[in-house]
């Protein structure tokens, strides 16, 4: 999305179809022309449209750029968009060739080595791609600059199994293509979701304008002054009729085609923040609208109101008790000037009123668990008392465990490219370099998840204070997610290897990533990681004559978790349960489903879990949670003693350094 984000801001918009139709409005100026493709078979389907030069608003609320549409028919409500120019222009892909035969437009586009083709057809008003996964992947040259510095400390090599041919049906949810001389035209709000929210960005239309929206969440002061919402009296106007299905429709067609099914439903909850499955399964069975009609008649009915706000209030009720899952989410940002101040009232009541258990219990938990880590020590406050954060690294007071902390797996990608760019890098670097050893150029580890983890085990294996470590606890209670590259590097600390699996629903696409990382920070990642690895789960130090010598440790892991532990806080812990680290606590919380960003028809921006499943290696869902194999109260959590004790028993076999 980065790179993205800069190719608009550093062009001009421009359409790389025929414009012999119709002429351009004559206020739009600066259009750099680009050669146009023409295919010598192919007909305007219809010449009853027009050309129009839209302001695109890019994370500003002055005009940035133009993007020229087509509107069809007379319908201003749906802008169409030439499917090359989105795709290379907006969405950011290098698509190799095109052509088109017989009302089909195909085009191939190349990742990582493979071409990947997609399939445009007027008539039927579809499109298809043999293997979807591929083709949303972006380009090889993306792929490597994106990746960087990531390509640093981590080697992924995927494989797609299993994938079936994905066709995307847009007459079953009231859309039509239409083809030309020179390309295939798709409604803009298809295009975004197919394309550009795999970014997190799209692109929504105001019925006035083009705005941008990403994971920045910028607030448009001048969104809601178009004619969809405003009457020219500044009072607010019914939602068009036409506004209404369009919308509707393409929250259909998100859902039918895109949601992860994550094994949760606000409506099958148990009353304890986990879903019977049998009810899941039911649902997941039917499309939107049918599944609405059986579960949730109400959202329905508020979706489909002629009132924005009783519609705000339908699209609450989805994201939170529906969908109910915590991944998914939304604030109507821009949408704020459409209501009155006792309506503001009236909608955070309802906001409060509407959530899921699953929500209700994951506040109700937070409040509880942070102030049980606070009054155990095991948790700061900043100055001013708005914010805590964990004790990252503990001794226990017998000194044969250590407990690592974290509430985020971050990811400081400048303070990393910073460290991986100095003049030498070395192996089992001191993480914390003196004040000499900076001003020769050397780098210190950054301080995010990533480097936490290696701060920690250089001391356990360095520190003469962590001469006695022999147990390692993760403690991910109040862990809600992150980046899952930190998860991947953590897991490869942990186990030795980094893979996950995603399964995608809707294709069957089985796609694991085999991961390995640069364990001892050398800036390879090579045999010498595999022995680092090896120092954790045997340790070995150098001893006076700068030989390896194992002191006779072995280091135990178990990972603590609560229902708190969400998304990659879900991840971690099954992963490691699966390569037989113990479970300790409480059953973690789920998330199992990708984030995915998008943006209603109307221009609301939410979260939702996506089609990308992480499963576990046998491709089952880990929505349940991570088994447990030891409980503790909520009470023990941070209790030393108890710890310890717990350590001792999963870890019986063991009998050096006992007291």
């Amino acid at each position: 999305m980065k790179k993205m984000f800069r190719k608009l801001i550093g062009i001009t918009l421009v359409t790389v179809f025929a414009i012999t139709s119709c002429s351009q409005p004559d206020n739009i100026t600066n259009v750099t022309n680009v050669t146009n493709i023409f295919y010598k078979d192919a007909e305007e389907e219809s010449v009853n449209f027009i050309t129009e030069g839209l302001p695109v608003y890019l994370l500003s609320n002055d005009v940035s750029n133009v993007m020229y549409v087509r509107f069809y028919d007379g319908d201003h409500f749906v802008p169409y968009v030439s499917v090359r120019y989105f795709l290379e222009t907006a969405a950011n892909f290098s698509i190799k060739k095109t052509s088109y035969s017989d009302g089909k437009y195909k085009y191939l586009n190349q990742y990582m080595g493979k071409d990947f083709p997609l399939v445009v057809d007027v008539n039927a008003d579809t499109i298809t791609c043999s293997e979807w996964s591929g083709f949303i992947e972006k380009t090889s040259e993306d792929y490597i600059e994106h990746n960087a510095i990531v390509d640093k400390f981590l080697r992924k090599i995927k494989t797609f199994t299993g994938q079936n041919s994905q066709t995307f049906d847009l007459s079953a949810y009231g859309f039509k293509i239409y083809g030309g001389i020179d390309d295939a035209y798709v409604p803009l709000c298809i295009l975004n979701q197919l394309f550009a929210s795999c970014d997190y960005c799209q692109f929504v239309y105001n019925g006035e304008g083009i705005y941008f929206h990403n994971d920045a969440s910028f607030r448009y002061d001048n969104y809601t002054n178009s004619s969809w919402f405003i009457n020219e009296d500044g009072s607010v106007k019914d939602r068009p009729a036409e506004l209404i299905e369009l919308s509707y429709n393409m929250l259909c067609f998100t859902h039918d085609y895109f949601y992860g099914a994550p094994g949760y439903y606000g409506f099958a909850d148990n009353g304890n923040g986990y879903a019977d499955q049998e009810i899941v399964a039911a649902a997941d069975k039917l499309k939107f609208d049918d599944l609405l009609k059986t579960y949730d008649e109400e959202t329905r009915t508020l979706l489909k109101s002629t009132s924005y706000f009783e519609y705000l209030e339908g699209f609450m009720r989805l994201i939170f008790y529906t969908y109910g899952d915590v991944h998914a989410s939304f604030e109507p940002f821009h949408y704020g000037k459409l209501w009155t101040d006792e309506q503001a009232e009236e909608f955070s009541k309802f906001f409060n009123d509407v959530r899921s258990i699953k929500y209700k219990k994951y506040m109700d938990v937070r409040d509880i668990i942070h102030e049980k880590r606070l009054a155990a020590g095991k948790e700061k406050k900043s100055e001013d008392g708005s914010k805590t954060s964990p004790v990252e690294i503990e001794l226990l007071p017998n000194g044969k465990t250590a407990v690592i902390r974290f509430d985020e797996f971050n990811f400081d990608d400048k303070a990393w490219e910073n460290y991986y760019n100095q003049k030498i890098l070395t192996a089992n670097p001191n993480p914390d370099p003196t004040e000499e050893e900076l001003k020769n150029g050397k780098v210190a580890v950054p301080n995010d998840t990533m480097g936490l983890f290696y701060r920690a085990f250089y001391n356990i294996l360095n520190n003469p204070d962590y001469a006695n470590v022999k147990n390692v606890i993760i403690d991910v209670t109040c862990n809600g997610g992150g980046v899952v590259i930190t998860c991947q590097k953590i897991l490869c600390y942990l186990t030795g290897r980094g893979d996950l699996v995603d399964y995608d629903i809707h294709t069957g696409a089985m796609i694991r990533e085999y991961v390995t990382g640069d364990l001892n920070l050398d800036g390879k990642i090579d045999d010498a990681d595999k022995e680092f690895y090896k120092r954790l789960t045997d340790v070995v130090y150098i001893n006076d004559d700068g030989e390896p010598q194992s002191d006779g440790r072995k280091l135990h892991f178990a990972v603590l978790t609560s229902f708190l532990s969400f998304s990659c806080g879900n991840i971690l812990p099954n992963y490691c349960a699966q390569a037989g680290i113990p479970i300790i606590g409480e059953r973690s919380g789920g998330g199992s489903c990708l984030v995915g960003k998008t943006c209603s028809v109307d221009g609301l921006p939410y979260s939702y879990s996506v089609n990308m499943r992480t499963s576990d290696y046998k491709g089952a869902n880990i929505e349940s949670g991570a088994p447990i194999t030891k409980e503790l109260t909520y009470d023990q959590f941070y209790d030393d003693a108890v710890l310890q004790s717990v350590m001792d028993e999963l870890f019986v076999e063991d009998a050096l350094f006992k007291d």
